[in-house]
């Protein structure tokens, strides 16, 4: 009876122990990396990777992403975010746009033309 709690204590801890590979990196060249990313900073994202035998720790530069996948939300690049707000902008601008008025000459009456005396 204890052995069968051991073992099913042991199995139980090294479930919650292994680490879940839950996020993603998907990067300019188009590649998609399974991971699980440890750390993000303002250039550099640290991600842990499955290797071969073991679990690797490695990181990317930001200019490197498209997009990524953090705890179950989807988060763009920052010049993919910038390129999308100046698209918006854009459109938003295109929306309201109106050509400036015609110029109109003022109005001048034209003068008598008188011919002989």
């Amino acid at each position: 009876m204890k052995k069968t709690i051991l073992i099913i204590f042991a199995l139980i801890s090294y479930k919650t122990d292994a680490q879940e590979m839950s996020d993603s990196i998907f990067t300019k060249e188009g590649d998609l990396l399974i991971c699980k990313i440890t750390e993000i900073q303002k250039h550099w994202i640290y991600y842990d990777y499955k290797g071969k035998k073991k679990i690797k720790n490695t990181y990317i530069h930001i200019d490197d992403i498209s997009s990524y996948t953090y705890n179950g939300i989807i988060n763009k690049s920052k010049e993919k975010e910038l390129k999308e707000m100046d698209m918006k902008n854009r459109k938003n601008i295109n929306l309201f746009y109106m050509p400036p008025p015609p110029i109109i000459p003022p109005f001048i009456p034209p003068t008598p033309v008188f011919f002989g005396h």
